[in-house]
């Protein structure tokens, strides 16, 4: 665990990240800490070594861009919370809270782009129960999912709670117009002759 609290040291030291007070999570609050935009993502690691090769790239990138974050505190109990794979939180390992449909779109791009340039794809080890594995993936490195956060009244959709409303489509329990499902759809170019 030591290599784990060592990382954290300077992001406390500096004011990057705060402890999230009576939670396994500590946070970056971005340049819009109080923004309640719909559309949420998480990035996914599998262990204690997972987290920290996804860390050492994304972590600093978030931060310099201003994005805000929250990832697993450096205590034992909070890594065997989100990192057990008997645990429904397991693999969630940041969630990110985008401002908006453009932020998100920039920050799902440029997150997908340096995870694939660091050889960081992950196939998905996520099961029925674990509440990522309701989540849509996106991107290419295998690692980003999304899902929709805020009912219609603008309260916070709990993933059991968004499963209830939509079995068939618990990532998007209002059926609502998903703005990211085309995000990184390739197009075939044509070549003419």
């Amino acid at each position: 665990m030591s290599a784990y609290s060592e990382f954290f040291k300077p992001y406390f030291a500096s004011g990057a990240l705060q402890p999230c007070d009576g939670s396994v999570w500590v946070i970056h609050n971005g340049v819009t800490p109080d923004v309640d935009y719909e559309w949420k993502m998480h990035v996914a690691a599998y262990d204690v070594a997972d987290w920290l090769r996804v860390a050492g790239v994304i972590m600093p990138w978030l931060i310099q861009k201003g994005v805000m974050f929250k990832t697993i505190s450096p205590d034992d109990f909070s890594v065997e919370r989100i990192l057990s794979p008997t645990c429904c939180q397991y693999a969630k390992a940041f969630t990110i809270y985008p401002s908006s449909a453009p932020a998100f779109a920039r920050v799902a791009r440029g997150l997908d782009t340096l995870m694939c340039g660091a050889r960081l794809q992950a196939g998905t080890k996520l099961v029925a129960g674990h509440n990522m594995s309701y989540e849509h993936a996106l991107g290419h490195s295998g690692r980003i999912f999304y899902r929709m956060e805020r009912d219609n009244m603008g309260r916070y959709m709990s993933t059991e709670r968004a499963y209830r409303m939509n079995p068939a489509c618990p990532y998007n329990p209002l059926n609502a117009p998903d703005p990211f499902v085309n995000l990184f759809t390739r197009t075939v170019p044509t070549h003419t002759r």
